[in-house]
């Protein structure tokens, strides 16, 4: 049975660097998501793997939710997260809880990674034992995941 689990990240670039752990470790990419708060004004992202969403952050990685959210046309985009991050997230299966918690986090600055497990060859406890060198904080757990949830 697959399960997703849901981290947060008070430090941006730990994240990332636990994404890259994650996979280096033997986690597979389209089973992450790793979802960062907006770039202060002015700044671009960096990176050419990511992509920068107005009024939610920037989403990288291969994960379900982040292939749906990156395929999106601005204007399909613009009416998906008209009700809110929160609203958006739920109707992708996340549940309340979690989607709020997920834009909560993002509204604090922190960084979002979401991950099916098991990934690769990684399970629950090795994602958690990698993660929690990462200062990582668990915020849900749930299960089973069907990626046709997150089909836009």
């Amino acid at each position: 049975m697959r399960i997703s689990l849901y981290f947060q990240f008070q430090d941006q670039e730990q994240a990332e660097r636990a994404m890259v752990n994650l996979i280096h470790g033997g986690a597979l990419a389209t089973d992450l998501t790793l979802i960062l708060p907006p770039l202060p004004s002015g700044l671009e992202p960096g990176r050419s793997h990511s992509r920068s969403i107005p009024g939610l952050g920037r989403v990288l990685g291969g994960g379900p939710l982040a292939s749906a959210l990156c395929a999106l046309e601005a204007p399909d985009l613009s009416r998906a997260l008209a009700g809110g991050v929160a609203a958006y997230l739920q109707r992708r299966g996340l549940t309340q809880r979690q989607a709020s918690d997920t834009a909560l986090a993002l509204l604090g600055r922190n960084a979002v990674l979401m991950i099916e497990c098991p990934s690769g060859r990684l399970d629950e406890l090795a994602i958690s034992q990698i993660l929690q060198t990462y200062q990582a904080k668990t915020y849900g757990r749930s299960g089973p995941v069907r990626k046709q949830i997150f089909a836009i």
